[in-house]
């Protein structure tokens, strides 16, 4: 085993590394993920990290955590997310840093924003879950 992947600069966004190897595996922090598709913003956007963690867990994708605070996900599943972001610019036409996007229990990927004047919120599905079912299924077949 590797103990340089724990050096704790990796918790934060300096010297994150694109891939480590665990166990004889090859894998992608969720946060080079986010970082590769939305950038270091703050915004909750489509790849934030709360996002692309309700994502795996739709889509049965394991999250490996080789030492506490450091989610990641096999390399190849990590390329699907490539794919996934191309299907959105393409197709959904929105801008994956925009805040007020979330995945649903269906994996439909939302839209929601808050009337400030009233509280009441409004949602609208960019994405229906069974697209991204699909997706994913095509792209591992």
């Amino acid at each position: 085993m590797n103990t340089e992947i724990f050096h704790p600069a990796f918790f934060g966004y300096a010297n994150l590394p694109d891939s480590i190897e665990f166990n004889d595996q090859k894998l992608v922090p969720i946060k080079a993920i986010r970082v590769k598709y939305q950038g270091k913003s703050q915004s909750n956007g489509v790849f934030n990290i709360e996002n692309i963690r309700c994502l795996c867990d739709f889509l049965g994708i394991e999250l490996h955590r080789p030492v506490r605070g450091l989610y990641c996900v096999e390399e190849c599943y990590a390329n699907f997310f490539e794919q996934l972001y191309n299907f959105y610019v393409k197709h959904v036409r929105l801008s994956v840093d925009f805040p007020g996007f979330f995945y649903n229990s269906n994996g439909d990927l939302m839209w929601g924003i808050t009337n400030w004047h009233t509280g009441e919120a409004s949602y609208q599905k960019k994405c229906d879950g069974n697209v991204i079912k699909n997706l994913f299924n095509s792209y591992f077949s």
